[in-house]
């Protein structure tokens, strides 16, 4: 039985399987070898020296003859011997060779196929990454397919670059209408929509793959679905496409399924800018986003083994540059802890440069994904999803930490002096880490969302029931105090008013009568009565005075369709209409409770204000509500109205807005520098910047989680 950790490579027989195809091929400059396992549907590249290394392992030939006989036939191009053990095991983890004799079960030299096997196992149960083939889709591939063949003529190309351009020229032109959109796509009330939509454009991002593979004579050799965190994704492999001798044919396949996301954004944008309904804006807005955005983060980035990747990798000729750049950070990491390296660089210039970079790169990438994964899934399906976070810190944390510590014990055993160098380099870096983490302040500007107001102080309301009959002024006319506004009618005050009268008549003549018998109790009673009409005929001719509304102030009528309210009847206290001065402009901002604290500090400090269009305008923080609270302060700040604070429909009638925040927040005035309030209209969504705050990495991730989880547990009593 042979032990992997222990054993000598150099004296293995592994055995090539016999179904592997070989066929050679030029990639920049170079004669690189492509494997193909048909059985599989993958294919491998390997430069001629490995080429020539590996076609020497026919089970009867050690691994360090084969290095030998290499090194007759290459001279100084041959590979090391370390390189040598390291193809070697490279090809037992892929199941491109194993050897004879060995049981499978085991943890031998074979072992890494059924490792490779028991990794299959793994992923398949793996709820980050579930993949199922659908059995029997090949015949709806093949119609869909030749349906969108013609999207990827040469006319057709041509017709989606100009329909791209107008559509980067129409959300150019309307800039902050389209940023204030995207909050409604961060609104737990909208994410199904979203969801569903990507899910979709994913379908058709797969289908053109399988279209320009057939364009090209390809085959879709499986078709599935790829469940990440249970959410279902569309895949369909086109491996085959490494049979074209063509670099640029395997990247227009490469890059078919963003062609046609892309195509669908930017036809959903030219249409976005022309509708007006809300509903349909924000679906159109949906695909924008979708199959934009998501497209660039996720399928577009060559951190991942996506459509990027397989582009990248044929621009720079790099058929294998994740596990290059892989091997070149191992090695990286073996020179810097163990002062060890491999004995031959395998690429030299700036194409090491690259592969080093990327695999840098790469490795912050996944640190990055894995954490993310593991927050999500620890708020999924009403906190059952720690279960899926401790099998992420089985798989990502304890697993790779076991294969350190293996790697560690072997280098004890043979060589205790660079075990102990790796032990101090180690641990110097894990505390300098620990010190920029939980010490290093980091200094950031505390942004609220806000938004301009015209304050309370300058509505026109209605002073009594009635029915407007006559409306004085225009929206956007000029007052003076004391101008009349709008005229009221209402019979019931005037018919009041002569019934009152009468009674005060008739209480005269009581009291004279009284007086004239000198009943001086009767006249004392008649003089209060007398008292009380005149009471209420003061306060019935108050009334009637406010049938006439005026100015209280002077400056610019404010009231979209006044007209629209000749003849209808108002009750008291409906606002009407607004006596606007540019002065009166005040921004209304709201402060998330983790901030207040270093908000409070700023009360009479000036501060910026930020619009979409990145205009900046000065003011000054003057006050504070010194209460937290969940109603909505304004209705432009709300998720359904395209603004940045995600809201929820409220149960309680009596509210003003009809909807509450998710988190109760602080709410904060801001006057406008007074050169500057014509740059702001009313109702436009600002952000303001007030003051700074100084806190470590670990205290910012710290009030993120926090957050996150309130967040989490406000939208789940919520939904109860």
């Amino acid at each position: 039985m042979i032990d992997r950790l222990t054993d000598d490579v150099s004296q293995w027989k592994p055995r090539i399987a016999s179904e592997l195809v070989f066929w050679p091929d030029r990639v920049g400059g170079a004669t690189r070898y492509r494997i193909e396992v048909p059985a599989r549907h993958k294919f491998f590249s390997v430069g001629y020296e490995e080429y020539v290394f590996i076609s020497l392992l026919d089970g009867n030939t050690t691994v360090a003859q084969a290095c030998g006989r290499a090194a007759q036939t290459l001279g100084r191009e041959a590979l090391t011997q370390r390189q040598a053990d390291s193809i070697t095991h490279w090809l037992l983890q892929q199941r491109l060779a194993r050897i004879d004799g060995a049981p499978r079960a085991s943890s031998t030299a074979s072992g890494p196929a059924d490792q490779e096997s028991d990794k299959g196992l793994l992923r398949r149960f793996n709820p980050f990454w579930i993949k199922l083939p659908l059995p029997h889709a090949e015949h709806w591939i093949t119609t869909a397919s030749a349906c969108l063949k013609p999207a990827f003529s040469p006319p057709a190309v041509l017709a989606a670059c100009l329909i791209s351009w107008i559509a980067v020229a129409s959300i150019a032109m309307q800039w902050d209408r389209f940023i204030a959109s995207s909050a409604a796509i961060f609104s737990p009330s909208t994410w199904i929509a979203t969801f569903t939509t990507w899910i979709l454009l994913k379908f058709i991002h797969e289908l053109g793959h399988a279209a320009a593979a057939r364009r090209y004579g390809c085959e879709t050799t499986q078709v599935g679905i790829v469940l990440v965190l249970l959410a279902p994704l569309a895949y369909v492999d086109v491996t085959t496409s490494w049979r074209l001798r063509s670099r640029w044919q395997r990247i227009s396949i490469a890059a078919a399924g963003m062609y046609l996301e892309w195509t669908l954004a930017a036809t959903a944008a030219i249409a976005w800018s022309w509708i007006d309904s809300p509903v349909a804006s924000f679906h159109l807005f949906n695909i924008i986003v979708a199959a934009s955005l998501s497209t660039v983060l996720f399928n577009a980035n060559p951190l991942m083994r996506f459509d990027g990747y397989y582009i990248l990798t044929d621009l720079l000729e790099l058929p294998n540059l994740a596990a290059e750049g892989s091997m070149a950070v191992r090695d990286l990491a073996s020179r810097l802890f163990f002062a060890r390296g491999v004995g031959r660089d395998r690429h030299f210039g700036w194409r090491r440069s690259v592969v080093i970079g990327y695999g840098l790169a790469a490795m912050v990438w996944r640190i990055l994904i894995c954490i993310t994964l593991a927050t999500a899934a620890a708020f999924m399906f009403r906190g059952a999803g720690i279960v899926l976070v401790g099998f992420a810190i089985f798989a990502w944390v304890i697993r790779p930490t076991a294969r350190m510590l293996q790697t560690l014990n072997r280098r004890r055993q043979q060589d205790p002096a660079a075990c102990v160098r790796g032990v101090l380099v180690g641990g110097s870096l894990a505390v300098l880490a620990g010190a920029g983490i939980f010490y290093l302040p980091i200094n950031t500007a505390i942004v609220a969302p806000a938004v301009v107001d015209q304050g309370e102080d300058v509505l026109v309301r209605s002073a009594t029931d009635g029915f407007i009959i006559a409306i004085e002024v225009v929206d956007g006319q000029s007052v003076q105090a004391g101008d009349v506004l709008i005229r009221l009618q209402n019979e019931d005050l005037h018919q009041q008013q002569v019934e009152l009268q009468a009674e005060i008549g008739q209480s005269d003549i009581r009291k004279r009568s009284a007086t004239e018998k000198q009943d001086v109790a009767a006249a004392q009673m008649e003089q209060q009565t007398r008292q009380a009409l005149d009471e209420r005929s003061r306060q019935l001719q108050t009334q009637i005075d406010g049938l006439t509304l005026r100015a209280h102030r002077g400056g610019t009528i404010v009231a979209r369709d006044l007209a629209d309210r000749l003849q209808q009847y108002v009750a008291e206290g409906t606002e009407l209409l607004t006596i606007a001065e540019p002065r009166d402009r005040r921004v209304l901002a709201s402060i998330a409770q983790q901030d207040i604290r270093q908000v409070a500090m700023q009360v009479g400090q000036p501060v910026e204000i930020r619009t979409a269009a990145r205009d900046r305008a000065s003011g000054r923080l003057v006050h504070i509500h010194p209460l937290a609270s969940s109603e909505l302060p304004h209705a432009a700040l709300a998720s359904i109205h395209n603004g940045p604070l995600p809201v929820r429909t409220d149960q309680d009638t009596q509210t003003k807005r009809g909807y509450r925040l998710l988190a109760p927040r602080f709410e904060a005035v801001v006057d406008i520098d007074p050169t500057q309030i014509d740059r702001l209209p009313v109702g436009q969504t600002v952000k303001v910047r007030i003051g700074h705050q100084t806190l470590t990495i670990y205290q910012r991730l710290e009030a993120w989680l926090r957050q996150l989880l309130e967040t989490h547990r406000t939208a789940a009593r919520n939904e109860t």
